[in-house]
């Protein structure tokens, strides 16, 4: 399952009603919100050259990242603090610390780091 978030969201899975992809884009789109406002934070404490695009495509690990280590924790804190707001939920982004170190981690890109979200949201 794959999710776009630049532009309107996309893709869903089609055998969901249609009232429940309305409400599954709507957490979304209300995820990436919490998360844009926990950017927007970090943002404020960063030098301007080293602030964090806000994108889906921003990559938050890897050689091409542009956060140091400091930023990037920073930046879970808040996206935690901003879904506990937001949701009523608590979430813990660091419980699979081996997560970080895939190559296909769920905190590489914002995008990922929503859909990570999404998927922790409704195991719960």
């Amino acid at each position: 399952m794959h999710f776009y978030l630049e532009e309107p969201m996309a893709s869903i899975n089609p055998s969901e009603s249609k009232k429940g992809v309305a409400n599954t884009m709507s957490k979304q789109e209300k995820i990436l919100g919490a998360v844009y406002r926990a950017v927007d934070e970090v943002n404020r404490q960063l030098p301007e050259g080293t602030r964090i695009k806000k994108s889906t495509s921003t990559v938050l690990l890897g050689e091409s990242r542009n956060l140091d280590s400091l930023a990037f924790i920073s930046l879970i804190v808040a996206v935690e603090q901003e879904i506990e707001d937001a949701f009523q939920m608590t979430i813990n982004l660091t419980d699979n610390t081996d997560a970080i170190y895939e190559k296909n981690s769920p905190l590489y890109t914002i995008e990922a780091l929503v859909h990570d979200i999404f998927q922790l949201m409704e195991a719960k």
